[in-house]
């Protein structure tokens, strides 16, 4: 009963927490920096702003990539999964 009923009714829903919790979990930004100190340990997202940043010399083509590095398994986990992710924010709001 909990494969044939519960779990295809719940997945959009489950899908749809999955993603928001992927994405919160790979932007942390300020724990990462309070914690981390040596570079080889940073997360992309740290790791690219005080290594690429020094003063008031910006290394904006370092800077760009990275961005797009750390933006890119986002977007790509929502492309795949955008129906499901629409599914679920929607599953409550029409009778069926």
């Amino acid at each position: 009963m909990l494969l044939k009923i519960f779990i295809p009714v719940a997945l959009p829903g489950l899908i749809a927490a999955t993603i928001f919790a992927f994405t919160v979990a790979w932007a942390q930004f300020l724990y990462p920096l309070a914690f981390l100190y040596s570079e080889d340990q940073l997360v992309l997202t740290v790791g690219t702003v005080t290594t690429l940043i020094r003063g008031d010399v910006y290394h904006w083509g370092g800077l760009m990539a990275g961005a797009l590095l750390a933006a890119a398994p986002p977007v790509i986990l929502y492309a795949f999964l955008m129906d499901y992710y629409i599914a679920g924010l929607t599953s409550g709001a029409t009778k069926s």
